[in-house]
């Protein structure tokens, strides 16, 4: 079982402190750790495998912790709509000599916009994300 910590900060300005439009705003700051070194070697086990398949397959993970921190900021109008946009970078676990398929080997950047409107009842959200990956070296 691989170790994850995580830090989270909501802010929400004070009147007092900023203009109308910065207090009629959310702000949101995410921190996730995991430890995915935790795994070490995961053994498949197959029963009855096909021969010539060994019924267990131990496979070497060597992954290395990562981090991923993600920013937002939702904007809110006194009409009832509000605008968010946000962005996240997921650090690579996978070293390049322990490459598998099980698992995201790259550096990844997402971003986000979404819009919404909340009436007497009921909320509408319509998020976008885009994701950009970079494969390190």
């Amino acid at each position: 079982m691989s170790l994850q910590a995580w830090v989270s900060r909501s802010l929400k300005p004070l009147p007092e402190a900023f203009p109308t439009a910065y207090a009629q705003m959310d702000l949101e700051v995410d921190a996730s750790y995991t430890d995915w070194s935790s795994f070490g070697t995961v053994t498949i086990h197959q029963s009855p495998p096909p021969f010539p398949v060994k019924q267990n397959i131990p496979v070497a993970l060597d992954w290395q912790p990562s981090w991923m921190y993600e920013f937002g900021v939702t904007r809110y109008f006194d009409n009832g709509w509000h605008v968010s946009a946000g962005y996240v970078y997921d650090e690579n676990s996978v070293p390049n000599a322990y490459y598998t398929p099980l698992a995201a080997d790259l550096n990844r950047n997402f971003f986000s916009i979404g819009a919404g409107y909340q009436g007497k009842t009921s909320i509408v959200t319509s998020p976008t994300s885009l994701a950009t990956p970079r494969r390190t070296r």
